[in-house]
């Protein structure tokens, strides 16, 4: 079953792993490995109040890290990564975060237990699972969790405060520059009908050749979430579609349908609504994604001059003898 899809603008290229780092990490502000799991480290798992790094004179524990990676992958559709490059990674984001919550604290940025108290009632937080994070040291509570958040919010609130605004100039050198990702591929709006067995399809296939609505025989046979809509999926570019149902649909005219195609969820009949032709989106068009592509572009900078400064006036140092998993530095 195919979900329904509507046209996202094109991802931007990713940053240096600091900035993303940090991006990711905070979660606050900015959206935001090819390596093959590996087997865990030591078959005693780490008790949590073990050292894993230092920052100046603060400890940071296997087990904060693992409140960490619990937070950071809540779902268990979403398991927490078990290669070495990408513990590596995270482990640097969580380490970005404490230096970041650190400078706030040295900057005299404070939060009130009302602005906590509003933050928790509006979101989520909850203390991580007993099994993930065990033993007798306590995790963080919502309100600590909140006060850090807070905490970080504000100081990246002044500090992102000194973005430049962005010229027209700056804008129309972007456009020029980066024309690829204003062009609008050609798009197939789509309908569907999803059966469970083959008789059935070729029964709606003989109907549609007898001219009956498409629409109406999805509503009335049709398997899919969209069925109701008349099997409406939405729009399509090419390479949005697993490729055994891109060969079903592409090259049809609209108003044609395809043939039975057969996949592990049924068996699927394709409707080729319309077709809207791929066109180069104007500058004037372009222009409120530029803002806000530049826009994210001074702000990852500036997070990451801040970072590498506040790793250089407190250097984090690793114990890599006492993580669970191989260190893998970037540099």
């Amino acid at each position: 079953m195919l979900p329904h899809r509507s046209p996202d603008p094109g991802d931007r290229p990713s940053m240096k792993r600091v900035a993303a780092s940090l991006a990711l990490g905070l979660s606050l502000w900015v959206a935001g490995c090819g390596e093959a799991p590996t087997a865990p480290g030591p078959s005693t798992p780490l008790p949590p109040q073990t050292v894993i790094a230092r920052i100046g004179d603060e400890n940071y524990t296997h087990g904060q890290f693992r409140e960490f990676l619990a937070e950071r992958f809540p779902e268990s559709s979403n398991p927490i990564p078990s290669n070495n490059k990408v513990l590596s990674a995270l482990l640097d984001e969580a380490l970005n975060d404490r230096l970041v919550l650190k400078e706030a604290v040295r900057q005299g940025i404070t939060v009130s237990a009302k602005e906590v108290q509003e933050y928790l009632q509006n979101t989520s937080l909850t203390s991580p699972k007993s099994e993930i994070h065990p033993g007798s040291t306590p995790p963080s509570t919502p309100e600590q969790r909140a006060r850090d958040i807070l905490l970080t919010e504000k100081y990246l609130n002044l500090l992102l405060a000194t973005v430049p605004p962005i010229s027209k100039a700056d804008e129309r050198r972007y456009y020029e520059t980066h024309g690829a990702e204003f062009q609008e591929p050609e798009r197939y709006h789509i309908e569907e009908i999803l059966v469970k067995n083959e008789p059935l399809a070729e029964a709606v296939l003989q109907m549609l050749a007898k001219r009956k609505s498409f629409e109406s025989l999805a509503q009335k046979y049709s398997e899919n979430s969209m069925a109701k809509r008349g099997g409406d999926l939405g729009w399509f570019a090419r390479g949005e579609l697993p490729e055994q149902l891109e060969k079903a649909v592409w090259g049809l005219k609209p108003g044609a349908h395809s043939q039975i195609v057969k996949t592990d969820y049924g068996f699927h009949i394709f409707k080729v609504k319309e077709i809207r032709a791929g066109y180069q989106l104007s500058f004037d068009a372009a222009r409120p994604g530029i803002q806000t592509a530049l826009g994210q572009e001074h702000k990852n900078e500036i997070l990451a001059q801040t970072i590498e400064r506040l790793r250089k006036e407190t250097p984090p140092t690793i114990e890599v003898q006492k993580l669970d998993f191989k260190y893998i530095s970037e540099k």
